[in-house]
């Protein structure tokens, strides 16, 4: 069975840079993918939103997206994905940036539409009907095809909200907690095995975490401490030991 990597926020691959994984890949947010920038896994992605400009490159099994955007401009070379299939609820393309694909039927979307640009106007289509709630995009002085509002699309995904007015998010966004699961540090997992093999006296359990586990939890990067002391606040609920939560919380610097 294949692992999945999950990233827990939008992610930025500017030119030059290149991100890799093995297996799957989930980013609970949206994925931009600069020109010149790579970014590739062996198994499938799914991402909330994704944007690419010029000479950008995706390489994965199967794409799954809310919202898809590949851009180009006349004198540059049209973004590369090397997948098999893709998903989405909505496709935004430029100047044939995705014609291929479309072409042998390998983009299921909802809603696809297409802008000519500089390149001919004259090639502009849309295909299906648009999803989006209204205030996720503008109509043109000329009609179709809408000007998408990535900005507002992306912060709504991130924080939990639909963009869609009858639809469900294709690809959805996973809880807080679910995100720090999938990421957690070994550290933080044994610390979760060590918690619920001391469920009490909860005094004893802080006095344990005071003496053994400060010095472990300290080195970690922010987020798996403060991972560790969701967990911590989570198993020491006494008020009387409130204050000393709070002084290991400073600690840990969270």
């Amino acid at each position: 069975m294949s692992s999945e990597s999950v990233i827990a926020r939008d992610i930025t691959v500017d030119s030059g840079k290149r991100q890799t994984f093995t297996g799957n890949v989930f980013v609970n947010g949206w994925v931009t993918v600069r020109g010149g920038g790579r970014f590739e896994c062996t198994g499938n992605l799914q991402c909330l939103g994704m944007s690419l400009e010029n000479d950008a490159f995706v390489g994965c099994h199967e794409l799954a997206t809310n919202v898809l955007e590949v851009d180009r401009d006349p004198t540059g070379k049209a973004p590369t994905l090397a997948v098999t299939r893709i998903r989405a609820r909505v496709v935004h393309h430029v100047q044939l940036a995705l014609r291929d694909l479309i072409d042998k039927d390998l983009v299921k979307a909802d809603y696809i539409q297409h802008f000519g640009g500089e390149l001919n106007p004259s090639w502009d289509y849309v295909r299906g009907t648009n999803p989006l709630a209204e205030e996720f995009y503008e109509e043109r002085a000329d009609g179709d095809p809408v000007v998408l509002e990535t900005t507002v699309m992306q912060a709504a995904l991130g924080s939990g909200k639909s963009i869609f007015r009858r639809l469900p998010p294709l690809v959805p966004p996973r809880s807080k907690l679910a995100v720090a699961a999938a990421t957690r540090d070994p550290v933080v997992e044994t610390l979760e095995r060590w918690l619920a093999e001391h469920p009490g006296p909860q005094r004893a359990t802080l006095e344990a975490l005071e003496a053994e586990w400060v010095a472990k939890l300290a080195p970690l990067a922010s987020e798996a401490r403060v991972d560790a002391a969701f967990l911590i606040q989570r198993a020491i609920k006494s008020p009387k030991l409130a204050e000393r939560i709070v002084a290991l919380r400073a600690l840990l610097a969270v």
